[in-house]
């Protein structure tokens, strides 16, 4: 068996110097007939193909394309040599390394792409493009600005009730319906504002508690009376994970 090694300090057999890599992030093991496992010890976690491993092992063919925190891609076959040769259909792949002694790079860094800057009118487009996209990440400036314009929207609708049904409260002894049948028409819009607004609503707080590292699941402490809202409120404010977790790659610039 061959054991090669990938991780921050040097002696591994893959020097990777970025600061979200493990001291020794992870192992590929070559078994003598060929058969290929990587084993994740990192604090970041690993992604193969597009599954992210933390703490365990898969089963590896030197086929998928590896990717470390800090969006460091490449294929593994890049790091150990191996390529899949088509044998006859009975026998099936075949795989082979590189010799044990062959010296071992220093993989380069790649330039990272910045991300897209979030302004307030963008943040509210991707509210409603993204109606119901409950994959990925979005950062606190994106949820914030959504926030204080469903805020500022809010209180927009309670001016506007306020002003077109105080009218009709004076005139309320003449005539009680005309009061009623106002509040009415604001509590319809109202209705209509919520629904419109819950389901991207919902699926933006997913996207903001996967950008912290944690599972939509986490909507369930909604349902707890009183301090449900206030706990999600907090994860809300909290920052973004750095670099790629399993939800995605981090949609913030990290220095």
């Amino acid at each position: 068996m061959r054991i090669i090694k990938i991780g921050r300090a040097k002696d591994n057999d893959f020097v990777v110097d970025h600061p979200a890599i493990s001291s020794h992030h992870g192992d590929i093991f070559i078994n003598d007939d060929g058969s290929m496992v990587y084993e994740d010890h990192s604090t970041n976690g690993t992604m193969i193909n597009t599954d992210y491993i933390h703490k365990k092992r898969v089963r590896i063919n030197g086929n998928e394309r590896i990717t470390l925190p800090g969006d460091l891609s490449c294929l593994i076959s890049d790091l150990t040599g191996v390529c899949a040769q088509e044998q006859d259909h009975n026998v099936g792949p075949k795989y082979g390394y590189t010799p044990i002694g062959a010296a071992a790079p220093i993989m380069d860094l790649p330039e990272e792409p910045l991300p897209e800057e979030i302004t307030f009118v963008g943040a509210l487009k991707k509210f409603f493009t993204h109606y119901a996209v409950f994959k990925g990440r979005s950062r606190r400036t994106e949820f914030w600005y959504v926030y204080i314009w469903q805020t500022i929207f809010s209180i927009i609708l309670v001016a506007l009730m306020l002003l077109t049904s105080l009218p009709s409260l004076v005139l309320i002894e003449s005539d009680p319906t005309a009061y009623t049948a106002s509040v009415m028409v604001w509590i319809i819009i109202s209705g209509i504002r919520g629904l419109a607004t819950l389901v991207p609503s919902l699926a933006l707080t997913v996207r903001r508690l996967h950008d912290t590292g944690r599972s939509g699941v986490f909507l369930l402490f909604y349902l707890i009376p009183y301090v449900g809202g206030l706990i999600i409120l907090i994860f809300m404010m909290l920052d973004s994970k750095p670099f790629t977790n399993q939800y995605g790659p981090c949609p913030k610039k990290i220095n």
